[in-house]
């Protein structure tokens, strides 16, 4: 069974991701994903950018896959940060 976000219509090919950007330090590059998904997955992927033999389109997806890597840390940090100031606020008002 399979949930979507929007209706699929029969006979619609559905996709699905195998990995998480914020699971996978690798995620980044096609190279790395490629031999993910050959290795543990038992498939060699043929999407459109597995596919795309144009190198400077490859690069340019790298890249944006590493800037979400990138902005996906930051958030958590982030988050740790706001997190450890409510913790140190609640200590400051129950200390005497």
């Amino acid at each position: 069974m399979v949930r979507a976000v929007a209706p699929v219509e029969r006979g619609e090919e559905v996709c699905i991701s195998y990995m998480s950007p914020l699971q996978r330090a690798d995620f980044h590059a096609r190279s790395s994903r490629r031999r993910i998904l050959q290795t543990e997955f038992g498939f060699h992927c043929l999407c459109d950018i597995c596919a795309e033999e144009d190198k400077d389109k490859v690069e340019a997806d790298d890249h944006r896959r590493r800037r979400v890597l990138q902005i996906e840390e930051e958030w958590g940090e982030l988050g740790e940060r706001q997190k450890k100031k409510k913790e140190e606020g609640r200590r400051r008002r129950f200390s005497f």
